[in-house]
C-alpha cells in the first residue's frame, strides 16, 4: 500500500496504541481512526528499505486519511454508530531517530450535541533509529524502542478525567519484506508491539467518581500479506489497565482489513473491528469473539502519503 519508510511505520504502530491505552474517551471515539495505522499503513504497506538520513540532514513525511465508520448491525433502535474520522500524522526523520505526532478529529454523525464530535488527545512520539538485521531473504528483522508523551486536547479527558499528561515507553519488533518481494511474488509481514504507560491525573477518580487508570500496557500482534497492490491484514491487541486503587482491567481489540494501493501515494481500504472487555459479566468466562452484534463496526478509508 502507501510507500513509507520502515522507521515511520514502526513509530506509527506505537502512536496508534497510546490514546486507547491512556484514556477511555480517546479509545471510544477514535478506534477506527487507529485502524488506518494499525493495519493498512503498518503491516500491509509497500514497505521500503529505511531511508538513510545523513548527520545534519532531515526528511519530512506525512500521512492524511479520512474514514467512515458504522456499526456492523443496525437494530433500527437508534443505537447504530456512525462517524467520520480525520487523521494527520506528520513525521520528521533525523539521523538519530524519528519524531512523529498524531492529529485526529472524530465527527459523530448521529449526535450533534456539544462534545459528541471533538479532537482526540495529542501524542508525540520519538523513535530511536531502528536496529535491523538481514534475516532469511527477502525479510528484514527490525527492533525500534520508542517514547511517547500525551498532551490532553479532548474535552472529556480534560474536564471529566482531568488528565494532565501521560508517558509511554514501547518496543516494536517486525519481520518485514525488502519492498521488492511483495510486488513480485507476494510477502508476509509480522509486527509485535509491547508498551508500558503511566498516566497523570489531578485525582484518582473522574468527576463521576469512577476509578481512573494509572498504569497501562498493550500487547499487539499484527499479521499481513501483500501482493502487488493488494493487502490483507489481521490484528489483535490485548490491553491491560491498572487503576489508582490497584484494580486490573483487561480488554481486547481484533480487526481485519483488505486494502488496495491506487498509486504510490493513494490507498483505500475496508475493514472490520470488534472490541470488548476481556471477561464476561460473570468475571470467569472469556469475552473474546471475532464478531459481536453489539460492538462490531465496519469502515472504509482513503489515505494519502506525502
Amino acid at each position: 500500500m502507501i510507500k513509507t519508510y520502515i522507521v515511520t511505520l514502526l513509530v506509527n504502530s506505537v502512536i496508534c496504541l497510546v490514546g486507547g491505552m491512556l484514556n477511555p474517551a480517546y479509545a471510544a471515539t477514535n478506534l477506527k481512526t487507529q485502524q488506518v495505522i494499525n493495519n493498512k499503513l503498518v503491516i500491509s504497506a509497500d514497505q521500503l528499505p529505511p531511508e538513510i538520513v545523513e548527520k545534519g540532514n532531515y526528511d519530512f513525511t506525512g500521512i492524511l486519511s479520512i474514514s467512515r465508520n458504522t456499526s456492523l448491525y443496525d437494530f433500527q433502535d437508534g443505537t447504530r454508530k456512525d462517524s467520520i474520522d480525520y487523521l494527520a500524522i506528520p513525521s520528521l526523520a533525523l539521523s538519530f531517530g524519528t519524531f512523529s505526532a498524531k492529529i485526529s478529529f472524530a465527527q459523530d454523525l448521529r449526535d450533534d450535541s456539544a462534545g459528541a464530535s471533538d479532537w482526540n488527545d495529542f501524542p508525540v512520539t520519538y523513535a530511536m533509529k531502528a536496529i535491523q538485521w538481514q534475516w532469511s531473504p527477502p525479510y528484514i528483522i527490525t527492533l525500534t524502542p520508542t517514547l511517547t508523551a500525551l498532551i490532553p486536547t479532548n474535552a472529556k479527558t480534560i474536564k471529566r478525567d482531568q488528565l494532565q499528561s501521560a508517558l509511554t515507553t514501547g518496543i516494536s519488533f517486525g519481520i518485514i519484506p525488502d519492498g521488492i518481494a511483495q510486488a513480485r511474488d507476494g510477502a508476509w509481514n509480522l509486527a509485535l508491539g509491547l508498551t508500558a504507560g503511566r498516566a497523570f491525573h489531578a485525582y484518582d477518580v473522574d468527576i463521576n467518581g469512577l476509578a481512573l487508570n494509572k498504569y497501562s500496557s498493550n500487547q499487539t500482534a499484527n499479521l499481513g500479506y501483500t501482493y502487488k497492490s493488494v493487502s490483507l491484514s489481521a490484528e489483535y491487541i490485548h490491553k491491560t489497565r491498572w487503576t489508582y486503587q490497584g484494580a486490573t482491567r483487561d480488554s481486547f481489540i481484533v480487526s481485519q482489513e483488505l486494502g488496495y494501493s491506487i498509486s504510490d501515494r493513494f490507498a483505500v481500504a475496508i475493514g472490520h473491528t470488534n472490541e470488548g472487555s476481556g471477561l464476561k459479566a460473570n468475571a470467569t468466562e472469556s469475552n473474546f469473539s471475532l464478531v459481536n452484534e453489539n460492538d462490531s463496526t465496519v469502515y472504509g478509508q482513503l489515505a494519502v502519503s506525502f
